[in-house]
């Protein structure tokens, strides 16, 4: 996982901006970025000889294209399918036509996409292939880290030292108690006849006022994601079969809702702190990271937050 949350950032923009920067470090004071907006495949461009790119001995000279790509999902690679097919039929066309207008001899692809070895390599020569620039580059998280170790000015304009998990959790608790609910998400974590219904949970709007927790973190996230599948939860955790389970949720509900309040005032909005937790729960054990088992962790997380398990319940 990479050092920097990029994910985390406040828009697919902010990332941009940070790209053109760390361009900046790289190629030269001369990039140029493009207004927000239709960019004909490009967030920036420069040409001349680069002070370091690809590196300080052999630097690139011509006309650059830079690109920008920002995902939300932190467990992405540049060997996603989807991505590759995005590349090969929307932003090759695009590239194609820069290079005939003599706009392009490097393509660069900024991301914070990991780097899967051959497979990025693969997709640069497919990429080069079918463009016919002189070379293309597909540059991942591993290498803004890289580069961000000696850009610290960059680093706090952009806020990235605030969104590293100041804490570690690890509820070995937590563990079987996923692991259960994931192998039995077709019956624990289905739609429930019964459901939790926050209208009849008086106290939900006063509680979200406390702990700062955003209406559209509530509203998109935890009540219209989430709260479908509180009243299973409920339910299996009250199960007297479950007993065991339920105490191991517990003593993980303890030790989480500790870290929380101790570093509760470091985050601007409980969302954060929500969304932190997650990651940091992640980070312990890489079985969370599984398709699926972080989505039922932050259920269970929003679980505790709506079960006054987490966060504060008065002033």
């Amino acid at each position: 996982m990479a050092r920097f949350p990029y994910h985390r950032l406040a828009s697919e923009y902010l990332f941009q901006d940070l790209v053109w920067d760390i361009s900046r470090y790289l190629l030269g004071e001369g990039v140029e970025k493009f207004a927000k907006g239709r960019d004909g495949g490009r967030d920036g461009r420069f040409a001349g000889k680069a002070n370091r790119f690809p590196s300080e001995t052999k630097p690139l000279t011509g006309k650059f294209i830079i690109q920008a790509k920002l995902t939300q999902d932190e467990s992405s690679t540049f060997a996603d399918a989807a991505f590759q097919r995005q590349l090969l039929k929307v932003e090759v066309p695009k590239a194609i036509k820069l290079r005939k207008k003599g706009e392009l001899d490097h393509w660069i692809i900024f991301s914070n996409r990991r780097r899967s070895g051959d497979s990025s390599t693969d997709l640069e020569k497919e990429l080069l292939k079918k463009v016919g620039c002189k070379s293309v580059h597909l540059r991942g998280s591993e290498e803004l880290d890289g580069w961000l170790a000696d850009m610290n000015e960059v680093v706090t304009r952009y806020g990235l030292d605030a969104l590293l998990i100041p804490f570690r959790v690890d509820p070995v608790e937590l563990r079987e108690v996923i692991e259960i609910l994931y192998n039995k998400r077709s019956e624990a974590l289905a739609t429930a006849t019964s459901r939790w219904d926050f209208k009849g949970y008086k106290g939900i709007a006063t509680k979200n006022k406390i702990n700062r927790l955003t209406k559209d973190y509530f509203n998109a996230s935890i009540r219209d994601k989430s709260e479908p599948h509180f009243a299973a939860i409920k339910a299996f955790l009250e199960n007297p079969r479950n007993r065991v389970l339920a105490e191991r949720y517990h003593e993980a509900a303890a030790e989480i809702q500790g870290k929380a309040m101790a570093f509760r005032d470091r985050f601007p909005s409980f969302d954060l702190v929500i969304e932190q937790l997650c990651d940091a729960i992640c980070l312990t054990d890489a079985k969370f990271q599984q398709l699926g088992k972080k989505r039922v962790l932050r259920v269970l997380l929003h679980y505790m937050y709506a079960n006054c398990d987490i966060g504060k319940k008065s002033e």
